[in-house]
């Protein structure tokens, strides 16, 4: 019956894909195109290619009832654009709508550069704004902002929509959106150089219908809790004692290892704090300009835990938290039993390697291939188990990890990730594991410091000593 249930679950999501897909119904922004060249030359300066969208929220007289309404214009009657080349800000002025004006400042800071400032000029007419209790011109202007942060000879892409609030009720959104500025005078240079992502874009752009995601996870999760359910009232291991008036979850959850519960808390507070709006993804992700240069030290810490929670990405996110609990747990209550300061240590150590190489990748989130490592050692140390995978196929766990890269590589496109993650996860086991089987001396020690707080439950040697001989 469950799998009957399964196999539905995957024919409605894969025609969802289909169906989205196949739509060719769907409405295209206008993208318009804008070159700002250095004075006396035809080399640009600036170039930027987007759609814009306002919402513009203005007081209207109904019914002798003042009343707040809603109106969105779009970017579309395009009259002309100047700009501007200066040393440390180039500007791009857009007229447009009659007597509407959008107007875009970028600002210079050391080698990198970002959007600054964002002034709107518009006429409040009954045409666009019906019932308006007030017309002629207004003004919206925010001239605080650090928005589209990127290195200097790059360009910043975003295709997914940014919204930025203007104040006096005005929002404007952009879309498709590609921009390079400060561009030097010599480089005679007619398309973007090097783009660097937006999350939205990371994540990828396809939506898929929410409905139908929507019901695929609540199915399969309400599976999940009826198979615990029913598996914790057939069996309950002689170790683990029921307190009075505790339930399943807050058993299941006190039993989980020490270590690995820390980090599967932190995986799933922090991507739910982000999609509930508490917090903003962009102080989260890895940027390499952001952490050294204006010292935002937390985001290597914050990169490993955040994790998009979208339409796109909840079954990733899902599928990413169980192969974090499962080969976590396995770890460390099998290979590092009684040795959370051990395992901590090694969660360390990939996640520091993991963290330079995101600087050099410009690999946002962490998330993926920090579970991908910790797996691998696992599967290292475990090359004959056999594993059970999707729709019953079994094989050595060996060959796990390589089997994912292929099965990202087909379901989502990717795979770098994961290869990093088998990269990270190889240089702990061989400098752990197999060089000092092969020659005798151990080149990774556990610091004292985190014994001191997490002691050993056991009369463990600190640190892993001599390992035992394995058939590697």
């Amino acid at each position: 019956m469950i799998k009957s249930i399964l196999n539905l679950i995957l024919i409605i999501s894969i025609s969802a894909v289909i169906a989205e897909k196949t739509n060719n119904n769907q409405t295209i922004d206008d993208i318009f195109y804008f070159t700002v060249n250095h004075t006396n030359t035809k080399n640009p300066c600036l170039m930027a290619r987007f759609s814009a969208s306002f919402l513009i929220s203005y007081s209207a007289n109904i019914n002798q009832t003042t009343t707040l309404q809603n109106v969105r214009v779009n970017l579309t009657k395009l009259e002309d654009f100047y700009g501007t080349c200066e040393n440390t800000t180039n500007s791009l002025f857009i007229k447009f709508e009659r007597d509407w004006t959008l107007s875009m400042t970028y600002t210079q800071d050391k080698n990198e550069y970002s959007l600054s400032n964002v002034k709107l000029s518009y006429f409040v007419d009954s045409r666009l704004f019906p019932n308006a209790t007030e017309f002629g011109n207004q003004e919206a202007e925010n001239n605080n902002l650090n928005e589209f942060n990127v290195n200097t000879g790059k360009s910043y892409k975003c295709y997914a929509g940014t919204n930025i609030p203007l104040g006096n009720n005005v929002t404007v959104e952009f879309k498709n959106y590609q921009a390079q500025a400060f561009i030097k005078n010599s480089d005679k240079t007619v398309t973007f150089d090097t783009a660097v992502e937006c999350v939205g874009d990371i994540i990828g752009s396809n939506k898929l219908v929410p409905i139908v995601i929507g019901i695929v996870l609540t199915v399969l999760i309400v599976l999940v809790l009826v198979a615990y359910v029913v598996g914790r009232r057939r069996y309950r291991p002689t170790y683990q004692q029921m307190s009075s008036g505790g339930s399943d979850f807050k058993d299941w959850y006190n039993n989980i290892p020490q270590v690995t519960k820390y980090w599967f808390t932190g995986s799933v507070v922090v991507p739910l704090l982000c999609r509930f709006g508490i917090l903003n993804p962009y102080y989260l992700i890895l940027q390499a300009s952001l952490f050294f240069q204006k010292f935002h030290f937390w985001r290597p810490l914050t990169a490993l835990f955040f994790y998009p929670i979208t339409p796109q990405s909840g079954f990733s996110y899902l599928i990413n938290l169980y192969f974090l609990y499962s080969y976590s747990t396995l770890l460390e209550t099998t290979t590092f039993d009684g040795r959370p300061a051990d395992y901590l240590f090694m969660l360390i150590f990939n996640w520091i390697i993991l963290t330079i190489i995101g600087f050099i990748a410009s690999l946002p989130m962490l998330m993926d291939p920090m579970i991908l490592s910790v797996m691998y050692v696992w599967c290292q140390l475990n090359r004959e188990t056999i594993v059970s995978f999707w729709f019953g196929t079994r094989f050595k766990a060996m060959y796990l990890p390589w089997v994912l890269v292929g099965f990202n590589m087909i379901i989502r496109g990717g795979g770098f990730n994961d290869l990093i993650g088998i990269a990270v996860g190889h240089l702990y086991f061989f400098l752990m594991f197999r060089y000092p089987e092969t020659n005798g001396m151990n080149l990774l020690k556990t610091p004292e410091v985190l014994f001191k707080y997490f002691p050993n439950r056991r009369n463990n040697v600190a640190g892993f000593g001599t390992t035992p001989r394995r058939n590697f």
